[in-house]
């Protein structure tokens, strides 16, 4: 809830305010550190520092940017009007525009989450997804068996996009092989024959056919997995057909090869990618449909 922030902005006269949140000063040099003196007002900003500054009143942490900014209308019409003019374009406001104005502006720190008697509130939820392992990390939190994130509460709904689907259907196979699904997130579109879903998340549109053994990833909207094929710790981008029997994320020194791989090991496999085997081979979720 923003609405805070909002309100401290105006009560404390600012020109920025800059969200931040305390993190261990072992994983600081990963984001923009804010330097504050007692009223939070930012003195110095290092962006993913080697040796960022810790926090006055714990040494153990530092106050690091959110990414959340409130500017004053006309002072950020003010520089991006300054932008358009300089040889070298500015084009971050964490490594370019911050680091100018401070000092020059009143630039202060919001301390999210705090309360009236200061402290930081355990109850809410954020993370930097600047690596692939963390956006992989911020995704398989929601199929926790409490996830941190509600999806379900109606008092305080996320919103977004919703595209015009039919409803998610696991069905068997023409063989009779059952579809076994646990720990996972299906969505609107998507269609699995006789397949095995475990701890993933399905974006919409998504087809799996007989056989195939997705584990601990994600698939992005349009993907179509072929019969016996297997993804482990993956991300496969928009519209990737996975050919039929191919196995991704069980051999990481032959995925290194073909894709990216992260330092954590998840396997990306990028919008666009074609494989060398033939993607044009009949997919069965296909066929149950044209049989319908």
């Amino acid at each position: 809830d923003y609405g805070r922030m909002l309100e401290e902005h105006v009560r404390r006269k600012l020109d920025v305010t800059v969200a931040t949140v305390p993190v261990p000063i072992s994983e600081a040099g990963s984001f923009g550190v804010a330097e504050t003196d007692d009223d939070l007002m930012i003195k110095r900003f290092f962006e993913k520092s080697d040796n960022p500054p810790p926090m006055r009143d714990d040494p153990s942490r530092a106050l690091a940017s959110m990414g959340i900014y409130v500017f004053n209308r006309m002072f950020l019409m003010e520089i991006l009007d300054q932008v358009t003019r300089v040889a070298v374009p500015w084009n971050d406001f964490g490594r370019d525009i911050l680091p100018r104005i401070v000092g020059t502006r009143a630039v202060g720190a919001y301390r999210f989450g705090e309360g009236a008697k200061g402290g930081i509130t355990e109850n809410g939820y954020w993370r930097d997804v600047g690596t692939l392992d963390s956006y992989y990390d911020a995704n398989m939190d929601l199929l926790k068996p409490v996830s941190p994130v509600n999806l379900y509460q109606k008092s305080w709904t996320i919103r977004t996009y919703q595209g015009q689907f039919p409803p998610a259907r696991n069905v068997s196979s023409p063989a009779g092989e059952a579809v076994y699904e646990a720990d996972s997130l299906l969505s609107g579109g998507d269609l699995i024959v006789g397949a095995r879903i475990t701890h993933s998340i399905l974006s919409p549109d998504v087809w799996v056919d007989p056989g195939a053994v997705i584990e601990d990833s994600i698939l992005f909207s349009g993907v179509r997995v072929g019969a016996g094929a297997g993804l482990r710790r993956c991300i496969v981008d928009k519209g990737v057909v996975i050919p039929p029997l191919e196995r991704i994320g069980w051999n990481l020194e032959k995925d290194r090869a073909r894709f990216k791989v992260s330092e954590k090991g998840v396997v990306v496999i990028p919008k666009g990618y074609r494989f060398e085997s033939n993607q044009e081979t009949p997919m069965i979720a296909t066929q149950l449909i044209k049989s319908a």
